[in-house]
């Protein structure tokens, strides 16, 4: 697939077209050569990939490995390592950025003009009883002890026997369900979760600290979107350090 999608850029950049590029990041070998090549006719434009954009994310390693960096090689894409914010900014800036909460981005004058993501939603009746969990990869956040806690408290909040918990693994960590709820199939599984509420209907979703919940919240305000592990994650907003949980509270975000 990316020998594919290499040849095809690489035929259009030969041919002097226009090329726009829409990438979360550079720190990918599908969009990393495209951020850095020179080039007239090409333009560059961010769409927000969760938290991203709204804090120092500073890359403290690499994050492509030595094989897809040399399998990029191979296929006339060489990857650029690069330092600073994770999506670029250090090493180049944007034509644009597509986002949902535009004035609270950093690093504004490396993203170009500015477009607001609107998020429209039809009105729906909940299941009081119903909640749905939002698994992710807590490593390097939190121990498993600590894991265990967050996940012991929102059950003495909310205990299983009077509530329905669904459980949607995230797509890179998938350690099996949780004991106490009930996991969707693989079908439902891959709908993201800002669409699946509307199937679903729960009147609650609760994770550790995914961004979802922000996108949840501003799509259907009555449902009570909860982080259980807000206070363990702290953050760098244009310098200054805050915890998750304070920034959730923003957006009407309940944090346990």
């Amino acid at each position: 697939m990316f020998f594919i999608f290499s040849f095809k850029v690489k035929w259009y950049l030969l041919t002097k077209k226009d090329i726009d590029v829409y990438m979360p990041h550079p720190a990918n070998i599908f969009t990393n050569y495209l951020f850095f090549v020179q080039r007239n006719g090409k333009r560059c434009f961010i769409y927000e990939d969760g938290l991203l954009n709204y804090y120092d994310a500073e890359l403290v390693y690499e994050p492509v490995s030595l094989t897809k960096r040399v399998f990029a090689l191979f296929c006339l894409h060489p990857y650029k390592k690069y330092a600073g914010h994770l999506a670029g900014y250090d090493a180049g800036s944007y034509d644009g950025a597509f986002l949902s909460m535009p004035e609270l981005a950093v690093r504004k004058e490396s993203l170009g003009r500015l477009w607001r993501l609107e998020f429209v939603a039809p009105q729906l009746n909940y299941d009081e009883k119903i909640i749905l969990f939002l698994d992710q990869n807590t490593n390097g956040r939190m121990t498993e002890s600590e894991r265990f806690q967050c996940l012991e408290k929102m059950y003495l909040q909310y205990p299983p026997a009077e509530y329905k918990y669904y459980y949607k693994p995230h797509h890179d960590f998938n350690e099996g369900v949780i004991p106490g709820m009930t996991k969707l199939d693989a079908e439902s599984a891959e709908i993201p979760a800002e669409m699946l509420v509307m199937t679903l209907r729960p009147k609650r979703v609760m994770s550790f600290y995914s961004s979802a919940l922000i996108n949840i919240k501003r799509c259907h305000s009555e449902i009570e979107s909860i982080s259980i592990a807000g206070n363990k994650v702290d953050l760098i907003v244009s310098g200054e350090k805050i915890f998750l949980d304070d920034f959730f509270k923003r957006f009407d975000i309940k944090c346990l």
